[in-house]
């Protein structure tokens, strides 16, 4: 007995074929369909769909961030928070999913696209994610802060708030991302030239057979050599605050270990009368530093200047025997000495250098320092090997030609000796490895 209304035919078959139609149908398929009610304002509709694109593809990010949006839109946001971070387990780090998510947090209902913004790129955006007031921002112009903030209504009221890019930022002002970063931190290391004046004069002296010995009872003749050095290494490190892509402030801290002076006597008597002296000079500069940069796409180039105090440090380890001096009464009257020397002074220093990005966050830097420091007054506590202990200070004997250490009471014009002044002007090379913070 045949079908005598079609009608009623076809309409039996699309309701028996719907069920399977309705199974076909993928996780894309729901979701074009859920956005296309999404954009018509039917969110109670669209979420229906959505829930079938996540039942059908349960690692579909998308569609449970499609499902988050429509609950926002519906003012319930329990549920959107719950779909957001479904979302993330799947796709961490979304930046737009977590700036939503941290709206959420801050109980923003509903937002609002910033004057500041072009309205069409807001509208574009706003109808694909309604949490999210304008995109996430880029920082075309550093300090703007209509490029970095959104507005939401939050208890009645809209209130502008900062939102931070968790993923690097595309800048589009040509610059490299470093010439953005807030905050940089240095390690440097290389090599370190310091004039040292006193000392080199006092190894001439003695190498050319000037020095003269005024002690009495010792004789004048001797043999010997002296080495004085200029070279030096160096280790710092840096932190520095930017305050625009030119202008930036730095504080530092360097340590410069100079090569060590030496100086060997023998005098020509038949007590075997010596004296070995080992000078090791050290430089500690803090410092703070303003820099103008001039920054391009692959890095910068600075300028800087600064002064700081400089932390002078002398370790001294000398040891001689006077049997002659002391009237051959003590034949074996050997003394060493061995102890630490300071002083310090305000010094001052220019550099230039040029930092080359090795990725967002890192990069490699060249760099050129001199400074000018002189220190004097050299102070501190001598022990010998039988733990007796002496005030001491770092002398130049005018009539010697010679750096040695004496009691700073007797340091005086009247004994023919001063103290000595070391001059640390010089320049440092070397290389850093610099961090970015932004």
């Amino acid at each position: 007995m045949g079908m005598r209304n079609p009608t009623t035919f076809l309409g039996l078959t699309l309701l028996l074929a719907a069920p399977a139609c309705l199974m076909a149908a993928n996780s894309q398929d729901f979701k074009e369909g859920g956005m296309a009610l999404y954009r018509a304002g039917q969110y109670a509709k669209a979420l229906d769909y959505f829930n079938n694109a996540v039942q059908a593809d349960p690692n579909d990010w998308q569609a449970y961030e499609d499902l988050g949006d429509s609950y926002s839109k519906m003012d319930d946001l329990a549920n959107a928070k719950n779909a957001y971070q479904k979302s993330l387990q799947i796709h961490p780090n979304n930046p737009t999913v977590l700036v939503l998510l941290d709206n959420l947090d801050d109980g923003a209902a509903e937002t609002s696209p910033s004057t500041t913004q072009d309205n069409s790129n807001f509208n574009n955006l706003s109808q694909d994610h309604p949490a999210l007031a304008q995109p996430t921002p880029s920082t075309d112009q550093m300090g703007n802060d209509d490029s970095q903030t959104v507005i939401i209504r939050r208890r009645g009221r809209f209130r502008r708030r900062p939102v931070y890019e968790p993923l690097p930022v595309n800048y589009k002002d040509g610059l490299n991302p470093i010439d953005h970063a807030r905050i940089w931190a240095k390690l440097e290391l290389g090599y370190s030239y310091s004039q040292l004046g006193e000392l080199t004069n006092a190894a001439n002296n003695l190498n050319s057979g000037a020095y003269v010995n005024a002690d009495p009872g010792l004789p004048i003749a001797y043999t010997g050599n002296s080495l004085a050095s200029n070279s030096g290494l160096h280790l710092g490190a840096e932190l520095g605050f930017l305050l625009n892509p030119n202008i930036g402030i730095a504080f530092g801290i360097k340590g410069i270990a100079m090569n060590d002076f030496t100086a060997n006597v023998a005098y020509q008597d038949s007590f075997n009368d010596f004296e070995d002296e080992r000078l090791s000079p050290y430089l500690i500069p803090m410092t703070m530093d303003f820099y103008f940069f001039l920054p391009d796409a692959g890095g910068r180039f600075y300028l800087k200047a600064g002064a700081g105090y400089y932390l002078g440090s002398i370790h001294l380890d000398e040891t001689y025997n006077y049997s002659n001096f002391y009237n051959q009464h003590e034949s074996t009257a050997t003394e060493n000495w061995i102890g630490d020397l300071y002083s310090g002074n305000v010094g001052f220093q220019l550099g230039i250098g040029r930092e080359f990005a090795i990725s967002r966050r890192f990069g490699i830097e060249l760099y050129a320092e001199g400074r000018y420091a002189k220190i004097t007054n050299f102070r501190g506590t001598l022990t010998d090997q039988d733990g007796n202990t002496v005030d001491a200070a770092l002398v130049t004997g005018a009539n010697k030609g010679v750096v040695d250490f004496d009691t700073p009471s007797s340091v005086g014009s009247a004994n023919g000796e001063n103290y000595t002044t070391l001059d640390f002007t010089g320049f440092d090379v070397g290389f850093s490895l610099n961090f970015y913070s932004y």
